[in-house]
């Protein structure tokens, strides 16, 4: 019997020491480096070895790390190997779906099984970006996007409207809505505020409680660690209760108090004019059909 690690640590270690970065390989993988580094930490776990160097902007490997990296590099190419012998030999269609850090790693990725077994012809690709890119310019297809109506001729769907409000770990401390500004208070950074964007200003203005002085307690680049940080007890967070619904059905986050903030709305978009129309159209009908139960929310 042969005594092996998860198969997603090996993968997260092969692709670290081969990028020699976190951030990079979870890219690769389409997850987040966080993810990474809790598959490594794992790994490190299992074997009782570290297996990184771990600086600001690269990894680099260990003299435990460099024995293993060929080991598991050529064990996942073997493995790739055998799977591209074994599948059909058809053609699958690129389909490049632009969306961002946060859609991806709160919603999307635990989907992505779904859409290849609806549709097992298109090969859909990921880009994630904060960043808006011009669609059918060869870096996306089409995209997830959060703001007003899209305008002009753009082909658009909505998929839900989004809505805003504190939760926190159900075993954090709560008071009355009075003092709910005595909880240490988790705040994401956005990188086009406009009047809808969630702040605790809006919301304690909108609970009708003075907006209380001083900074939160933790503040991200992004609401994915934001939303770590609050299942792990270190404060409330303002996040989307959309976003956040799988994590406060199975009890891992509860919203303590009311309001919620209304936001805009997402809605997936590609050019009227898109070649590979199709299977575009496949996409964005799959996410309209995915992100159904959000919109009952």
């Amino acid at each position: 019997m042969r005594r092996l690690p998860p198969l997603p640590a090996i993968r997260a270690f092969e692709a670290a020491a081969r990028l020699q970065s976190f951030k990079e390989a979870g890219r690769e993988l389409g997850v987040t480096p966080t993810a990474i580094s809790h598959q490594i930490k794992s790994l490190e776990g299992i074997l009782q070895t570290q297996l990184f160097i771990r600086q600001i902007r690269k990894v680099e490997l260990t003299p435990a790390g460099a024995q293993l990296y060929p080991a598991c590099g050529e064990a996942l190419d073997l493995i790739a190997e055998a799977v591209g012998k074994l599948r059909p030999n058809t053609s699958r269609r690129n389909v490049v779906l632009s969306v961002t850090s946060s859609f991806m790693t709160q919603w999307l990725m635990p989907r992505l099984s779904e859409f290849a077994e609806a549709h097992p012809s298109i090969n859909l690709q990921l880009h994630a970006s904060e960043t808006v890119v011009p669609l059918g310019s060869g870096i996306a297809d089409i995209a997830v996007r959060y703001g007003p109506a899209p305008q002009g001729e753009m082909m658009h769907a909505f998929l839900f409207q989004d809505c805003f409000a504190p939760v926190c770990s159900p075993l954090l401390p709560i008071p009355d809505l009075e003092h709910a500004a005595d909880v240490p208070r988790i705040s994401s950074r956005w990188h086009k505020p406009d009047s809808k964007t969630p702040t605790w200003s809006r919301w304690f203005s909108a609970a009708g409680l003075k907006v209380p002085d001083g900074a939160p307690a933790l503040s991200f680049d992004d609401d994915t660690h934001a939303a770590q940080a609050a299942i792990a007890g270190r404060g409330m967070a303002l996040l989307s209760v959309r976003m956040m619904s799988k994590e406060i059905a199975e009890g891992l986050l509860v919203r303590p108090y009311e309001p919620s903030l209304e936001g805009h709305g997402h809605y997936a978009l590609y050019p009227a004019n898109a070649r590979k129309k199709n299977d575009i159209e496949a996409v964005q009908g799959w996410l309209v059909q995915a992100t159904a139960p959000l919109r009952e929310i």
